[in-house]
């Protein structure tokens, strides 16, 4: 990954028209904190930035509408210049699970 400071990144996406660029950005220093900038290509610089407090940001999404965000504690969908239109939240947080191969591979199977 790459790292903007003590920023990680951790997805990025693309408008359709190719103006702006969003950058889903995680900060682990003392407590997990996520954020998303939009970069407008144009103008080549940050103009706006997007706090998810204690959520994992999970993916970046464009559509002719705006930006959609996923994370683990619900789905955030957000207009060209970030402002927010809409969102969906879990009632429960999303526990992500590590699966054992060799498991997986026996499910897979049928055994």
């Amino acid at each position: 990954s790459h790292s903007f400071g003590k920023d990680y990144v951790v997805s990025a996406a693309i408008s359709p028209r190719s103006r702006t660029i969003a950058v889903a950005l995680m900060n682990t220093t003392e407590k997990v904190t996520s954020h998303v900038e939009l970069f407008d290509i144009t103008l080549n610089k940050s103009h706006t930035d997007i706090n998810f407090n204690y959520a994992l940001l999970c993916g970046l999404e464009y559509n002719m509408k705006g930006l959609t965000c996923y994370t683990d504690t619900g789905v955030y969908g957000f207009n060209t210049k970030g402002d927010p239109i809409w969102k969906h939240e879990y009632s429960e947080k999303l526990q992500f699970q590590k699966y054992n191969h060799d498991e997986y591979e026996g499910c897979r199977r049928g055994s």
